[in-house]
Parts: C-alpha cells; structure tokens; sequence
C-alpha cells in the first residue's frame, strides 16, 4: 500500500482492478510497475507527454530516486533539467 501511495493510489483505489482505472490513473500505474523492475538502464521517450502536474512530480521523484542510467527523449526542457545531471 505505501508503494501505492506514492504513485497517488490512496484509500479504495489500490484495490481496483486496472481495467477500472481512468486513463490517467492507468499511467500511473505502468509507471509504478515499471519502477519496480530491476534494471540497470531506463529507456524513455516523451515519458511527460499527457500526464497532469500530480504524475508528472510523482515520476519525477521516481526516476530521481532510480539507480541506474536513464536515456531521455523529451521536449520538456525543465523537466529534463531536473532529472539528469549529465
């Protein structure tokens, strides 16, 4: 439930099956199922494309958080810049 959390799954919606989820939600919870792979290297393009300001901040933080290298295809120059230090 904790990791639910975190990708803004409270209360009766973590118990949802996902073909009940809105699209939105269904973002956030490939996310949340991607985070949970164990990888070295994450491949990602336009990840922020159709994710409202909550998501994007949620995916933020995880990618921040992920150990490994992250290659990043996007256009969001400042979402960018707060995911890669190189």
């Amino acid at each position: 439930r904790s990791y639910l959390d975190k990708f803004l799954f409270f209360g009766h919606q973590s118990e949802l099956p996902a073909h009940r989820l809105s699209g939105g939600e269904k973002a956030r919870l490939r996310l949340a199922q991607l985070m949970l792979i164990e990888a070295q290297v994450l491949v990602l393009d336009e990840p922020t494309n159709d994710l409202d300001s909550d998501t994007l901040n949620v995916l933020e933080e995880a990618l921040n958080e992920f150990p490994g290298a992250l290659i990043l295809v996007t256009h969001d120059r400042f979402f960018l810049d707060s995911v890669a230090d190189e």
